[in-house]
């Protein structure tokens, strides 16, 4: 199976969260994921998370691997999410 890592942009990230499990929501709140709506899937009640990223994969990965430190990448994607929202 072959991917195309470098052609591919990612335009939206995704998540769930089970309302059961608040601290989930909140480290989704806490990186910019904007809840979207509730919805029952799987037999538990959902929170839908979106946010928009304009990156390509294979950018931000070499930018990562360039750094050497947790606290750098961290910053680094930050950095890089917040220059490529529209």
């Amino acid at each position: 199976m072959e991917f195309k890592t470098d052609s591919v942009a990612f335009r939206l990230l995704k998540a769930t969260s089970r309302v059961d499990n608040p601290a989930s929501s909140k480290i989704l709140r806490s990186v910019g994921m904007k809840f979207i709506k509730s919805e029952e899937k799987f037999g538990a009640l959902r929170e839908h998370f979106e946010k928009q990223i304009f990156t390509r994969p294979v950018d931000l990965i070499a930018k990562l691997c360039e750094s050497p430190t947790d606290s750098e990448l961290k910053l680094l994607i930050e950095k890089t999410l917040s220059s490529k929202e529209g």
